[in-house]
């Protein structure tokens, strides 16, 4: 829930013209119910969802422990940054 984020609420308000796009409305900014690793938007802090190719050992901090070849459907990366 970042509905009281300051940096957040920069570009997620409300838009009485008609031009913002509703994932930008405040509201997306609440809980709702899905767990990070499982929601498919992201913040702009957040890396990409998924990587393809070789990710070596270690690549955050301590994950993953074994280098790691992707399939073509790549690697989720939020079971490394949020263990």
């Amino acid at each position: 829930d970042s509905s009281n984020n300051d940096f957040c609420l920069s570009c997620h308000a409300v838009d009485f013209s008609g031009l913002r796009p509703d994932s930008l409305l405040p509201t997306s900014l609440n809980f709702n119910g899905v767990l990070m690793q499982d929601d498919a938007r992201r913040q702009p802090s957040q890396p990409p969802a998924k990587v393809h190719g070789n990710i070596p050992a270690r690549t955050w901090d301590d994950f993953p422990i074994n280098h790691i070849k992707t399939n073509n459907s790549g690697q989720s990366v939020d079971e490394f940054i949020s263990p």
